[in-house]
């Protein structure tokens, strides 16, 4: 071959893998459009894809996000298949099915984003799929964070210090599930805010002691009733000289 039967090829190469890359945006926009409906399904009626999820359950984690779910409710719809098969929030699912073996009447049905495409014919689209629902998990801010930290405490939740004791509901491994943060994030989040500094003037410190000072000299003598020590009478001395001094340095003196 050539070098321009090469070029040619290798453009004529280059236009399909355009095509084809085009096909595939064309058909992740439309699930995100379709995706962007939530509705409510029966719990019974979500099943998991042939290939599986692509993440092994983490039954620490997924016990956390039931403990969340049951007080917040379930603020992220499962993303499916046309046909029900799950795509997104193999968590969340298996805590849903934890939740409803206690209360099988509140979790029923759950909200979901049916995506307009077969899983099991179409596997690769299922992944992409997963991928990006995965990428667009929403970012909470730390106002949202805080907000859903106070809920949980209302419901009963703990924010312990080390390991929490046995039934005790603890608040960060539940609030980490929902937000995906980490521990050492949400502490930091968590934390008060600082208080602002207020910046005293020596004229308001002044006028603070001059006042403490004749508080002290006031309670002093009712509590001695008059009858004071040497080292208590060198003491309100000495508080009536500062008295004084500081009466000069307000008035300017």
């Amino acid at each position: 071959m050539n070098k321009a039967n090469k070029a040619a090829a290798g453009l004529l190469a280059g236009v399909e893998a355009g095509h084809k890359q085009a096909r595939k945006d064309k058909a992740l926009a439309a699930d995100a459009a379709h995706s962007r409906d939530v509705a409510l399904v029966p719990l019974a009626s979500i099943t998991e894809r042939p290939d599986g999820d692509t993440r092994p359950p983490d039954l620490e984690h997924m016990e956390a996000l039931a403990l969340s779910i049951d007080a917040l409710g379930l603020l992220q719809p499962l993303a499916v298949d046309k046909a029900g098969r799950l795509l997104c929030g193999g968590h969340r699912l298996l805590a849903l099915r934890k939740l409803a073996e206690k209360d099988p009447d509140r979790w029923k049905a759950v909200p979901v984003r049916r995506m307009d495409f077969d899983a099991e014919a179409d596997p690769n689209r299922a992944l992409a799929a997963e991928v990006a629902e995965n990428e667009q998990r929403r970012d909470y801010t730390p106002a949202e964070v805080r907000a859903l930290a106070e809920r949980l405490k209302a419901a009963g939740f703990k924010n312990t210090a080390g390991r929490p004791r046995k039934g005790t509901k603890a608040l960060l491994p539940a609030l980490g599930a929902v937000v995906g943060k980490s521990k050492r994030q949400l502490i930091r989040v968590l934390q008060p805010e600082p208080k602002a500094v207020t910046h005293v003037t020596f004229s308001d410190a002044s006028t603070r002691l001059h006042r403490a000072l004749e508080s002290f000299s006031r309670d002093a003598m009712k509590s001695t009733k008059g009858k004071l020590s040497q080292q208590q009478r060198l003491a309100l001395a000495d508080a009536a000289k500062l008295t004084r001094r500081l009466e000069k340095i307000e008035g300017g003196q």
